[in-house]
């Protein structure tokens, strides 16, 4: 809407404020208002400008500014020289005052006679000292809280190689004694001759704990090769990742009769190895916990919406036994177990593995489930 000449002088005096309203409002700013003439002598400043040079009003207007302002005139001189020029100049100077530091923004804008004259400048000045100060703080922390993770990163690192390379020693070492246990018990089973029922279960109790024994390091020694394994990425088409890992259960699949519900699914910027070796776990358990359900489905889908960060979450379901949430905190730790090994068999380091790989890949994964109704594992990456 176009308004003329006319209407634009009616509206000025109808809405003009008074000049005590400007004073009000000009009061009332958190900026330091003071207007300068030529011969740089205080013609006003607001109440912002007198609280912060501890200055009564009588000891400012028609003071020269360098009387007001000793410490900062030396610094503002440049920019006095600038705005008395005709040239609007804004800075942020720093300067000392009563031994204390003070940082200031500020703005000078050229004022005009009626003969488009410069005959002074409008000066605006806010202090940020506090906001700096507390800024430097701020960054100070940071950079010290950096400093502290670099640090406790470089320790945790040492720490997990110490502990990886203890693992894969004592690992090692425990073959040669399993070995021993295994000999001379089949040494001694061929010297005992009695032909004893219960003779006979304690030398398969013996052989039954060896093989475990025997499975549980090699799981050990297959989980610290894993975090000492380097990641090598490329683009995997999932699909066929998941078609390889069922491959490996075909067997158990037709006997069962497994049905399968495998959805589209992403190509993903990955180790191919590695992940792998993550859902070949992940669809092991789904088989093996719903061994009891005599009609097993195993899902497997990709979300369709990727999260915040742009990654891709599929997860592997299953209508078997399931667990109680609450204990899920424990899934992913070495030997960790929710049911006996009577029940359902295992070294309990599968999920251990799949933890490491998909925290390698800067992944996570997360865990639904229900006591009697199957379990869902969510792996985003």
């Amino acid at each position: 809407m176009n308004i003329t000449q006319e209407e634009e002088q009616t509206l000025s005096q109808v809405f003009q404020p008074s000049q005590q309203d400007l004073f009000t409002l000009l009061d009332h700013l958190p900026l330091m208002v003071s207007i300068i003439n030529k011969e740089l002598i205080c013609e006003f400043c607001n109440k912002t400008f007198l609280l912060n040079k501890e200055k009564q009003l009588e000891k400012t207007i028609g003071k020269p500014i360098q009387e007001i302002c000793p410490s900062s005139f030396h610094i503002m001189k440049k920019h006095i020289q600038v705005v008395l020029n005709g040239v609007e100049v804004t800075f942020q100077e720093e300067f000392t005052t009563n031994n204390k530091k003070c940082i200031v923004n500020g703005k000078f804008t050229p004022r005009y006679d009626n003969d488009e004259k410069v005959n002074g400048y409008f000066s605006y000045i806010e202090d940020i000292t506090s906001q700096k100060n507390a800024e430097n703080e701020l960054n100070s922390y940071k950079n010290n809280l950096k400093e502290l993770v670099i640090e406790q990163t470089k320790e945790l690192k040492g720490i997990n190689k110490d502990l990886e390379t203890f693992t894969y020693s004592i690992s090692h070492d425990l073959r040669t004694p399993l070995r021993y246990i295994e000999g001379f018990s089949k040494l001694l089973k061929r010297k005992i001759v009695i032909d004893n029922e219960e003779v006979e279960r304690y030398f398969s109790h013996i052989s039954e704990g060896i093989q475990n024994m025997s499975a549980m390091i090699d799981a050990l020694l297959n989980f610290s090769r894993i975090g000492r394994r380097n990641i090598n990425r490329r683009t995997v088409d999932m699909n066929e990742v998941v078609e390889e890992a069922i491959t490996e259960f075909t067997h158990i699949s037709s006997e069962r009769n497994i049905k399968w519900k495998i959805g589209k699914l992403p190509m993903l910027f990955v180790d191919p190895v590695l992940i792998l070796m993550v859902f070949e776990n992940l669809i092991s358990n789904a088989i093996k916990f719903s061994k009891n359900n005599n009609n097993t489905l195993i899902e497997i889908q990709a979300l369709e919406t990727p999260d915040e960060e742009g990654k891709t979450t599929i997860y592997v379901k299953d209508n078997g036994a399931g667990f109680d949430i609450n204990y899920s905190n424990k899934l992913f730790g070495v030997f960790q177990r929710l049911h006996s090994q009577e029940e359902f068999e295992g070294t309990g380091i599968g999920l251990a593995n799949v933890k490491r790989i998909v925290d390698k890949h800067s992944g996570s994964i997360r865990i639904e489930a229900e006591e009697g109704n199957g379990a869902t594992f969510y792996v985003t990456l």
